[in-house]
């Protein structure tokens, strides 16, 4: 859907990824491992959702975990038992270290950000396995048990609705799901879960009758049961800044070399095991308006921007607290029809202001003695809608100007659109995340987010699928005590 006060740059139009894929975007995204700040699951919890606390979800977090950070392994707050590779990556350019001390002089703590408390600098903690190879829940979690009798994987295919069955009680009893261009239907002896994402779990419950009334009406979709689908979704706004800086003092990443990538072939080393964010800042500061709190994914950009356009200092700043609150809507009644998905981003004032802010205080950051031999400078070039606005120092119009252009989705974080809560007014699916005034079926993805995390939503998505996947399973062995 068109954007008032974003990604104007494309006319409007925001880029809007998604991971079609096993392991969906953990097989695509960029492997940052955040948990997010322990207060955002009490918030949660406060929110009318019991046994969502920090206290509550952080077992999760350790059953899925297997860190290989020597300074963290022994530490509460992580665990090598999961199935989840966590570590730094093998290779770090000397910026990195620079970024650090920058910190240090901004005043941030250095700190393990997925422990205690999450303000302050640290190394970024990947879902990467011995720090050179993706761990995706994919590879995680379903190739262990690929090779079990009762477990089938479906290639090629799509489910295209949700079954049900009763009159007064609505019962969920299968799907339709096409593979390779043939429907079949497939019987729930239990329940039916859905995990399709942010994206496709209201595009999927919609299509099935589960969604805004009149919506629905409006596309002849018979209703099964009115409730807020697709309402409540929350990205994290942010943009991508470059700066120029002086080369002569970093020596790396202009081109693919037979070194570099046998390196990486036979040893898993060098510098194509590195990611563009590898060091992470998160800030929260009395004087940021609104409260507002924004985190700095820093590094250099990748090869092939290097290639083309010269290395550059990259740092992504995500605004970790957004207001603005979009929607996704059905474009017809057709599967095979995308969604319309309007993130409306910016279209809460505080949250411009917040991330104008958060752009003079990395004009801040980046002026610490330790990137002084850097000398980097900010290059807007590439907005040349916003030159006219543009001066010494840089003024607010500039700021909102390029926000406009350049900004939108800081990382592809969509949360909240088949959200938990304890009424079928203001939410999808209730505390042990079953869709409200129906019978055996359930939401397990990041749709069902109360409220957005401050950080990357990878590693609470499959904290849920843990806490999930417990939910349902004592669900059923109580079931069968009686």
């Amino acid at each position: 859907t068109k954007q008032q006060f974003c990604c104007l740059g494309t006319d409007g139009y925001c880029n809007y990824r998604r991971g079609r894929v096993i392991g969906g975007c953990s097989t695509t995204n960029g492997m940052l491992y955040v948990r997010g700040n322990p207060r955002d699951f009490d918030e949660w919890e406060e929110m009318g959702n019991p046994g969502w606390s920090y206290n509550s979800v952080l077992p999760y977090f350790l059953k899925s975990e297997n860190t290989t950070i020597k300074e963290l392994i022994d530490s509460p707050y992580h665990s090598t038992k999961g199935p989840l590779s966590v570590s730094y990556g093998n290779y770090r350019l000397p910026i990195n270290e620079d970024y650090i001390q920058a910190g240090r002089e901004y005043g941030l703590d250095v700190i393990d950000y997925n422990g205690k408390t999450q303000n302050g600098i640290g190394y970024t903690q990947f879902t990467m396995r011995d720090g050179a190879t993706r761990s995706s829940s994919s590879k995680a979690y379903l190739d262990p048990i690929r090779n079990r009798p009762n477990l089938f994987i479906f290639m090629n295919s799509l489910v295209t609705k949700v079954l049900f069955s009763g009159r007064r009680t609505k019962r969920a009893i299968g799907v339709h799901c096409m593979t390779d261009g043939v429907q079949y239907d497939v019987r729930a002896t239990k329940e039916v879960i859905l995990s399709a994402g942010a994206v496709e779990t209201p595009k999927l419950l919609m299509l099935s009758g589960v969604g805004p009334k009149d919506h629905l009406q409006e596309l002849n979709i018979p209703i099964v049961v009115d409730l807020p689908v697709g309402k409540h979704l929350v990205d994290h706004a942010g943009v991508i800044v470059s700066y120029k800086i002086n080369t002569s003092v970093i020596n790396c990443c202009h081109e693919f070399t037979n070194k570099t990538i046998e390196e990486y072939v036979r040893y898993k080393d060098g510098e194509l095991t590195s990611h563009s964010w590898q060091v992470q800042a998160f800030i929260q500061g009395k004087t940021m308006p609104f409260n507002a709190s924004f985190s700095l994914s820093m590094g250099v950009n990748g090869f092939n921007h290097s290639l083309h356009h010269g290395l550059k200092a990259q740092i992504l700043i995500m605004l970790l607290d957004p207001k603005s609150v979009g929607e996704i809507r059905l474009k017809s009644n057709c599967y095979k029809d995308y969604p319309l998905i309007d993130p409306k981003y910016y279209s809460i004032r505080s949250d411009m202001v917040g991330l104008m802010w958060a752009l003079r205080e990395l004009a801040k950051y980046m002026s610490a003695a330790a990137l002084a031999k850097y000398s980097p400078v900010w290059d807007a070039s590439d907005v040349s809608e916003c030159q006219n606005y543009f001066s010494e120092p840089v003024t607010d119009q500039f700021l909102e100007c390029y926000l406009k252009y350049k900004g939108g989705t800081a990382s592809y974080h969509p949360v909240g659109t088949a959200r938990m809560g304890n009424d079928s007014y203001s939410s999808v699916v209730d505390s042990q995340l079953r869709v409200h005034g129906i019978a055996n079926l359930r939401v397990v993805d990041a749709s069902v987010m109360p409220k957005i995390t401050k950080g990357n939503t990878n590693a609470p998505t499959i904290m849920i699928g843990e806490k999930g996947a417990d939910l349902i399973i004592s669900n059923h062995s109580l079931k069968n005590k009686t």
